[in-house]
């Protein structure tokens, strides 16, 4: 095991260690809100990853959102990456071709880096945690079993009450694409064209426009 002293050292090693990378990239967050530097900062090297024809297997907690989340995942998506999402997202790690895993000393503080393992009993039993939380999970745009995230059934409440998605944004303390965002994702998951539609099925009035 090594340790990743600082956000810059985990930053070159991820870049060290994606471009290594000839079969499968395993990556799962339990994060509600990302960074976009960090989001800026992998957009390259995910994308390469696909063009080599890695498989890139991402997992993200339900709830995840932001401007910069929202605009690469669907990138990915159409680029051929798996993509699923969980309510309990048990830790924080990327895993590069089963053989090496990096893991933040700290998943609240990423400025003080992170530990990279190559001992295979351990990747292995990662490897395990990861594939069992993907067979728990989701795939992204699916709902839960039992309904909306707390943050979706604020914006879904505030639309049927006739806010509108700038209105809801300034309540909830969001950008007006996150919440257009989550929106268009509840109308995925329920398989519906129209928010009206949508507040329909949620037994709500779906008043926003």
């Amino acid at each position: 095991m090594v340790r990743l002293a600082g956000a810059p050292a985990v930053r070159d090693r991820i870049a060290q260690l994606a471009a290594q990378e000839r079969v499968e990239h395993l990556a799962m967050s339990p994060d509600l809100v990302y960074d976009p530097d960090a989001v800026a900062a992998a957009v390259p090297h995910d994308l390469d990853l696909l063009a080599r024809g890695v498989r890139l297997r991402t997992l993200e907690h339900v709830s995840a959102a932001g401007d910069a989340f929202a605009s690469h995942s669907g990138q990915l998506s159409q680029l051929g990456a798996q993509q699923r999402v969980l309510a309990d997202v048990p830790a924080k790690m990327i895993i590069y071709d089963r053989r090496t895993a990096l893991l933040p000393v700290d998943p609240a503080d990423l400025s003080l880096g992170a530990v990279e393992i190559t001992v295979p009993g351990v990747v292995d039993a990662l490897v395990a945690m990861f594939l069992q939380a993907w067979e728990r999970s989701t795939s992204m745009g699916t709902p839960p079993p039992d309904a909306l995230t707390d943050r979706e059934r604020a914006i879904v409440e505030l639309l049927g009450e006739g806010d509108t998605d700038e209105a809801i944004a300034r309540k909830l303390g969001l950008s007006a694409r996150t919440v257009q965002y989550a929106i268009k994702a509840v109308m995925d998951r329920l398989s519906v064209n129209t928010r009206f539609a949508m507040g329909h099925a949620l037994g709500r009035g779906g008043k926003g426009k």
